[in-house]
């Protein structure tokens, strides 16, 4: 990916910066609970577009982080 031209950042501003990111958010082949059982089995087939763009950047997706069940309240339980 290249750099927007406006922008001040090389496309690689993250290189090697590992990441974790929500349980909200696709990121093909790991788990896509969205923090409920009902979706316990789901497993991403597609990176979500901010995963494609965080990838883009050099980010290390290292893996995912507790949530909410779909991100609704302020305390996990699972």
């Amino acid at each position: 990916m290249m750099a927007r031209a406006d922008s001040p950042l090389p496309s690689w501003h993250l290189a090697g910066l590992p990441i974790v990111v929500k349980d909200l958010t696709a990121v093909a082949g790991l788990p896509f609970t969205q923090g409920s059982l009902l979706y316990k089995d789901c497993i991403a087939v597609a990176d979500d577009p901010l995963v494609t763009a965080l990838k883009a950047a050099g980010a290390i997706i290292i893996g995912k982080s507790n949530t909410p069940e779909f991100g609704a309240g302020a305390h996990t339980f699972n």
